[in-house]
């Protein structure tokens, strides 16, 4: 069924133009070609796209005169994500610091979103949170490990809904980007998860992490975790999955102190098993099942292991 609408923008009618766009350059880093001088304003920020109009001409346009709200307007919200809990209380203090109004100070409320409120020159809302307790962030030479944004479902459901992704990781395809977005808050905003992000396109491509041993599909001691990955399909074969898996091992080791890696993967999917390999890890000789897989719960794995002798 072809769509009728895609989602454009926000647009703003303003009391005066200049006030706003200094806010949103100045106070939220927007940026903008506006000359000053004529009435329609576009402002952009990683993909997000703000327009301005004159209340005034807008009237004019439409030959209607319409009333404002004269402090805060709360019919409506600007939400704008951040990657972790901590970034919500730096923004927050940033805004404020340079003059927007706070409105609510960081909160972590019931559902589990740290939020906030601050208001622009007009009075219209700006609320800054994430549902992201804060993996800490790990840089490679081609890569940014960090914490899943709601703002990822788009590319998330770009290369998970590829059949060739899931099945071999113990998943099915996404069917639907409101599925991708509820893994984004439902899953991959977990503790040790992470996107991989390509530093040259600014895409999330893949998830990678850990699952300590509560959460694991493996009988593993408590001070041991299981790793696990998947990188989009046209960027197989390129070292970007044992690029990314070796910065999670160092981490795994050197800052969360795990004595012992766990992995596995599916026999008819090498490829899994020589990205382990190429991060130090050996084969068991053990195959198990893993029922709480979606797909292949009754298909054994290969075993992996990987020893931090530091610790031993």
């Amino acid at each position: 069924m072809t769509k009728r609408f895609k989602f454009n923008t926000i647009a703003l009618f303003t009391r005066n133009n200049r006030p706003i766009v200094d806010f949103y350059t100045k106070v939220l880093g927007f940026t903008t070609d506006w000359d000053g001088v004529q009435p329609n304003v576009e402002m952009v920020l990683d993909g997000m796209r703000i327009l301005l109009f004159p209340r005034a001409e807008f009237e004019k346009m439409v030959s209607k005169s319409f009333t404002y709200p004269e402090t805060i307007n709360g019919t409506m919200e600007i939400s704008l994500d951040v990657p972790c809990f901590s970034d919500v209380d730096k923004e927050f203090n940033n805004a404020v610091t340079k003059g927007a109004e706070p409105v609510l100070d960081p909160t972590t409320e019931p559902w589990g979103q740290r939020t906030c409120y601050i208001s622009d020159p007009d009075g219209n809302l700006i609320e800054i949170s994430s549902f992201n307790k804060c993996s800490r962030s790990i840089e490679t030479e081609r890569l940014i490990l960090r914490p899943w944004l709601e703002s990822d479902a788009g590319s998330l459901f770009k290369y998970a809904s590829d059949p060739d992704v899931g099945p071999r990781a113990g998943w099915p395809p996404h069917i639907s980007i409101e599925e991708s977005l509820e893994t984004i808050r439902s899953i991959f905003s977990g503790e040790g998860m992470w996107a991989v992000e390509l530093k040259e396109s600014g895409e999330s491509i893949g998830c990678v992490g850990y699952l300590p041993a509560s959460l694991s599909n493996l009988d593993i001691q408590e001070n041991q975790c299981e790793v696990g990955y998947w990188i989009a399909k046209p960027y197989w074969g390129k070292g970007i999955c044992t690029e990314a898996m070796s910065a999670i091992v160092d981490y795994c080791f050197n800052v969360k102190g795990f004595s012992v890696l766990w992995g596995n993967y599916f026999p008819e999917n090498p490829a899994s098993g020589r990205v382990m390999e190429k991060c130090g890890f050996v084969d068991t000789g053990k195959q198990v099942v893993c029922p709480n897989l979606e797909i292949g719960y009754d298909k054994p794995v290969k075993i992996m292991r990987l020893e931090n002798f530091i610790v031993q």
